[in-house]
């Protein structure tokens, strides 16, 4: 665990107070407990957190909003999540069934929908910029979303990946980021960019550990993308590198696992073995290793503090802690 300033540690409370207060507005019992709990299962909250920092790193003083900010942003996470695992049909979710499973498809839709309305509500308070850069960033999360259906069960190139990637998961990093600065009217392209390379970062690590994670640090079972006919990082570069090898029996075999709808046990361990073995899960740690390159150097350039401090050590310990878990 990141030792953070001692400011940021206590905004963070902060931000988990103004969370139960933004979904506490309602008069349906099952919503507001429903929405309560699933935002309460174990969420890192790195969004928020780099908000917070991306503010107080362009100089802060407005605190009070930031908070506020840094609420939208989780609570645009948590129902893109809801809404996500629909699509996905995935089965858990932070150590526990997925909501869609647990309260049904329909009700699961709405309390996405709700946390959305919240979101927004959140941002209004703020006004000027922000809900609209926020709202430009979910079209963007919409669009990376729509796109990884039309390739799911298919072959990707590693740039379609990233340009999913860009919009499905960073876009939502970005923003944080870039209205961070917007509110001290200070460093917002910088911060944008950052948030957008440390998106890269924690979405390639996740597709690594959802390969050679733990189920306790991760909260779902392995090989959960090969199930779900998701061609990710490690399995683009597996491909790859068995092709460049030669091995053409096992990349047949591994691409058709990837690429059907009903695999057993044995064929989702045949894919992790093989990601691991054919170097995909190595491969993949070195692209991010590129990413964490690209990201220090932006904000590097912006003043010291002991906040570009943690935004660095965010960054690094975000691969390290993956590598870690990876055994690599």
């Amino acid at each position: 665990m990141l030792d953070l300033p001692p400011k940021v540690s206590s905004l963070m409370v902060k931000v988990e107070e103004e969370i139960k207060k933004a979904v506490g507005e309602t008069e349906l019992d099952f919503l507001w407990e429903k929405s309560h709990s699933f935002l309460s299962k174990g969420g890192k909250r790195v969004r928020p957190l780099l908000a917070l920092l991306s503010h107080l790193v362009s100089g802060g003083g407005k605190e009070k909003e930031a908070i506020i900010l840094a609420t939208s942003i989780e609570l645009v996470h948590a129902a893109s999540l809801i809404h996500d695992d629909i699509m996905d049909e995935a089965r858990e979710r932070r150590w526990g069934p997925s909501l869609h499973l647990e309260v049904g498809l329909r009700r699961a839709v709405v309390i996405g929908d709700y946390l959305f309305v919240k979101a927004f509500t959140q941002a209004s308070k703020i006004g000027g910029r922000i809900p609209m850069e926020i709202g430009r960033a979910c079209s963007r999360m919409a669009e990376g979303q729509l796109l990884q259906e039309e390739y799911r069960f298919s072959e990707i190139s590693i740039e379609k990946y990233l340009e999913i990637v860009k919009r499905k998961t960073s876009s939502l990093f970005s923003v944080a980021c870039k209205c961070g600065g917007l509110l001290s009217h200070r460093f917002e392209r910088e911060l944008e960019l950052f948030g957008e390379k440390y998106g890269v970062i924690y979405q390639i690590c996740d597709d690594v550990l959802d390969v050679v994670g733990l189920e306790e640090f991760t909260g779902k079972t392995r090989g959960s993308d090969v199930r779900g006919g998701f061609f990710t990082a490690p399995s683009i570069l597996s491909l790859e590198s068995l092709r460049e090898a030669g091995d053409m029996e096992r990349a047949k075999r591994f691409s058709s696992i990837v690429k059907s709808r009903w695999n057993t046990e044995s064929d989702v361990e045949f894919a992790i073995r093989t990601m691991v073995e054919s170097g995909g899960v190595d491969k993949s740690l070195d692209l991010c290793r590129e990413y964490v390159s690209q990201a220090i150097k932006i904000i590097s350039e912006l003043p010291n503090s002991e906040y570009r401090e943690a935004l660095e050590k965010i960054t690094l310990n975000t691969l390290e802690r993956t590598k870690e878990l990876a055994g690599t």
